[in-house]
């Protein structure tokens, strides 16, 4: 939480502000309640990429992909209606890589399934994959056991 954009974090820039100006979130967060009188508060979460961590995902500008979307009535919108109206705003989602997705009987098959190239940038490996189940707050993230040997974690 960041009370203004000259507030100091552990990079060289306040990122946090930055994304926020670039996507300029407060306007369209304040638009979005304009247009829906009902609601109190709605709120996004989401993952700034780029400078961060090293830049793991090789990009050239830093970014925001959202992944939760709340409101005052509903609370967490599933992933698919909130990347729907986050989208309509201009802003990314995290990529949604499978909406039909079923366990494997095997923890080994399971690991496999996080590793890959990333949706983001195909030219890096992963981190792994956050699994959620849509009816419900249950999630988890399956890790990359290439991306940890690569990264040295």
């Amino acid at each position: 939480r960041q009370r203004d954009e000259n507030q100091k974090t552990y990079h060289d820039h306040n990122i946090y502000w930055d994304l926020a100006f670039k996507y300029d979130i407060e306007n369209k967060l304040k638009k979005y309640l304009e247009n829906h009188p009902d609601l109190t508060y709605v709120c996004i979460q989401g993952e700034g990429v780029g400078s961060v961590q090293g830049n793991p995902l090789k990009l050239e500008a830093d970014d925001l992909y959202v992944f939760n979307f709340i409101d005052s009535k509903k609370g967490r919108y599933d992933s698919i209606a909130g990347s729907f109206i986050a989208e309509s705003m201009g802003l990314k989602w995290v990529p949604i890589l499978d909406t039909d997705y079923h366990m494997p009987d095997n923890m080994e098959d399971f690991k496999k399934y996080a590793d890959g190239k990333s949706a983001v940038n195909p030219k890096v490996k992963r981190e792994g994959i956050v699994l959620r189940n849509p009816k419900n707050d249950f999630s988890f993230k399956n890790v990359s056991r290439e991306y940890l040997l690569k990264h040295n974690q």
